[in-house]
């Protein structure tokens, strides 16, 4: 490789990893659909010393194995449908880098799993995966002596149940990585006002309210900068 070469490829490229393990440089950010093979139990060096993990294999030469952390075995079942590690086995994945990801509250990017790219959609074919989330309380909600406390007792099941089904929709379109619509729920969801978005919002992940955020602020600065232009 010459020095023009050179200059052309990223930091993160520039030395190569020597790592027997996929990492978020051997994979691109629009993801390779590949093949799962099966799962080993391999013993890893780690800060505290050996660590036992599950390393996924895929079928397709030249493509490292993963090793599995909890967030992508959890996707993995999702994407999939499988109940079991045997059931994965045989199913296509896309492996993606998603540069969103969160450490240390820094962005340092991982490697993700989602719906492979021939995949149909769930709103393309009128059905939704019957999928089953678990709501995690991410972030602590910051609340005002003005904020809306919810709604009256006999409506907060029904409030409370519409709030989870919008957060499982946004988790589906997060995993068909399908953003657009994503923005979408959540921009319909503060149209039911403060409360309603406040529960929506405590429920997702980090990484999804960053890019929800950027995503909201690039839409209001190009309507901002339209109007300028009218």
């Amino acid at each position: 490789m010459n020095t023009t070469d050179l200059n052309s490829l990223s930091f993160d490229k520039l030395v190569p990893s020597e790592s027997k393990y996929l990492s978020k440089e051997d994979v691109p950010e629009e993801g390779v659909d590949l093949t799962v093979r099966g799962f080993k139990r391999e013993t890893l060096k780690g800060d505290q010393g050996d660590e036992e993990k599950t390393i996924l294999y895929f079928t397709e030469e030249h493509y490292k194995p993963l090793v599995l952390n909890r967030t992508n075995a959890s996707r993995l079942a999702l994407v999939t449908g499988a109940k079991t590690a045997g059931e994965a086995r045989g199913k296509k994945v896309n492996v993606y880098h998603d540069p969103m990801i969160e450490f240390g509250g820094k962005l340092v990017g991982g490697v993700r799993l989602r719906k492979p790219t021939g995949a149909v959609a769930a709103t393309e074919t009128g059905r939704r995966p019957r999928f089953r989330f678990t709501v995690l309380m991410t972030d602590p909600v910051e609340l005002h002596d003005d904020t809306p406390l919810g709604p009256p007792d006999e409506e907060r099941l029904a409030w409370e149940r519409a709030s989870r089904a919008v957060i499982r929709r946004i988790f589906e379109a997060v995993l068909a990585d399908n953003w657009s619509t994503v923005l979408d729920l959540y921009r319909e969801s503060r149209e039911q006002g403060e409360w309603f978005v406040t529960s929506i919002w405590a429920g997702l992940p980090a990484t999804v309210k960053t890019r929800i955020r950027d995503m909201d602020a690039e839409a209001r600065n190009e309507q901002a900068n339209a109007a300028r232009e009218i």
